[in-house]
């Protein structure tokens, strides 16, 4: 009966919020281990997907017994791959016989040791997972967030140096370029923020730094070919976030794609598994806030792909540990479900994105070609009201549950208002109030918003009037 209800609970929502799976996915956007909850998946258009693949689970034993199995259930990734999901793998662990016997973060054996070298452990490991695995899964990420330094965080990944890493990273990208030249590796995505609260330089820095110390890596594209940001809670931050591995790659010479394999703001406030003591305490409305506006400033900084952590929460989540699932393990829906469901449909075929700020408010309109979508937000306690350029005579405006009204522009314009922030965050908003979305057939030439004004409350006064400052570079 439990069963049964979930079915007509995820039914009704896709008649509510009119989720169409006819059209193909947009490759743009993803879940982590989307694979767990498929039909949801497809409703919402995932384009991509991130697996986690433990070395020590592989080969726990050594003698190179190899557990298939522990990388995928048989046929998974075929249906994934039918579904329109690409796969993306992540490697990580050191099993216990190719380490130092006590931890997966250790330095594997033999790794500085030519990749095709018999006792090169890693190199040998990367070899056979790439080739079995080939034509489908073509991506491989290379290990998860080193820049964790504290040993007793249950985040702590990586024992070694980052000279250590450096040749982690170069003998996987040739032994992966050697079993599949069609493999693509990624960095492995960074916190960022364990660094900056402690006043080190950032892990991307020194990480660049020790691989152009080696001689072959200007040759090889230092070793990888996609630099990967993890973001939270902060959607303004995102941006920085994703603008900041391009700054870095550019100091070496290089331009490659950056994506965003993390990102999410969980709630306290779910009945089925509530939080306390978090530094965020964010409500479920705010969580799936922050999806639309994190994912606009992602494309505006200029994010390659998105990633959604995670499609589905763990099966038993500890106690007051933070639900991240987009779908809950039980099959019911959290509100950033139907959120990311209207942010796909909106975002879908972005070709560029154009970021304006002013004071509290935020716009990034997107170019897609014939249609143009403007997301817009407001950090403001009090609400807005923003005239917008109209790029048609009129358009849809899309609310965060996926909600659809049609609008009509007056003389070349649009006039919304922007609701305020509940700020359950208290000492700083940072995510901002309930974003719309205007879609409107199209060019984006002519979008622009052009003046904010306080709403007329007793307690609030107008501001200067100002322009939008140039979208940032």
């Amino acid at each position: 009966m439990r069963r049964l209800s979930i079915l007509l609970s995820f039914a009704s929502l896709m008649l509510l919020t009119g989720i169409a799976t006819a059209e193909p996915p947009d490759p743009r956007f993803g879940a982590v281990e989307a694979f767990l909850a498929p039909e949801q998946a497809t409703a919402i258009r995932i384009g991509w997907e991130r697996i986690f693949i433990s070395w020590e689970r592989i080969q726990p034993g050594g003698g190179w017994a190899w557990n298939s199995a522990a990388v995928l259930p048989d046929g998974i990734a075929e249906r994934e791959r039918a579904a329109g999901r690409e796969l993306v793998g992540l490697l990580i662990n050191t099993p216990g016989w190719a380490g130092d016997g006590h931890t997966p973060r250790a330095v594997p054996h033999g790794l500085f040791l030519p990749f095709d070298h018999p006792d090169n452990l890693w190199g040998r490991f990367v070899a056979r997972i790439v080739a079995q695995y080939r034509g489908r899964i073509d991506h491989w990420i290379i290990w998860n967030e080193p820049d964790v330094w504290d040993p007793d965080h249950p985040g702590y990944t990586w024992k070694g140096s980052e000279a250590d890493f450096a040749q982690l990273l170069k003998i996987a990208y040739l032994a992966a370029k050697t079993a599949n030249p069609q493999a693509t590796v990624h960095l492995p995505g960074l916190t960022y923020w364990w660094d900056y609260v402690s006043g080190r330089i950032p892990y991307l820095l020194r990480l660049l730094d020790a691989l152009a110390a080696d001689p072959d890596a200007s040759a090889h594209g230092f070793f990888f070919d996609v630099a990967t940001v993890h973001a939270y809670f902060k959607p303004d931050q995102v941006y920085d976030l994703v603008q900041f591995p391009r700054q870095a790659l550019h100091r070496h010479g290089l331009d490659k794609p950056v994506w965003i394999n993390e990102t999410n703001a969980p709630p306290i406030d779910d009945p089925a598994a509530l939080v306390d003591g978090q530094p965020f305490p964010l409500t479920m409305d705010e969580q799936a806030a922050y999806v639309i506006q994190a994912l606009a400033m992602g494309l505006a900084g200029g994010a390659d792909r998105i990633a959604i952590y995670k499609m589905v929460d763990i099966p038993a989540l500890p106690p007051n540990a933070e639900p991240y699932g987009l779908v809950r393990h039980d099959g019911s829906l959290r509100p950033a479900f139907a959120a990311y469901r209207a942010a796909i449909a909106s975002f879908a075929g972005t070709r560029s994105a154009t970021l304006h700020r002013w004071g509290l408010a935020t716009a990034v309109v997107l170019d897609r070609g014939p249609q143009t979508t403007t997301v817009l937000w407001n950090r403001s306690p009090q609400d807005l009201r923003v005239v917008v350029r109209a790029s048609a005579t009129g358009g849809q405006l899309v609310d965060q549950a996926g909600q659809q009204t049609g609008i009509k522009a007056a003389g070349g314009l649009y006039y919304l208002t922007l609701p305020g922030t509940t700020c359950s965050q208290q000492a700083d908003c940072f995510i901002g109030g309930p974003p719309l979305m205007l879609v409107e057939d199209g060019p984006a030439t002519a979008k622009g918003l052009v003046f904010v004004t306080w709403a007329r409350t007793p307690s609030s006064s107008p501001p200067a009037r100002s322009r939008f400052r140039q979208p940032l570079e």
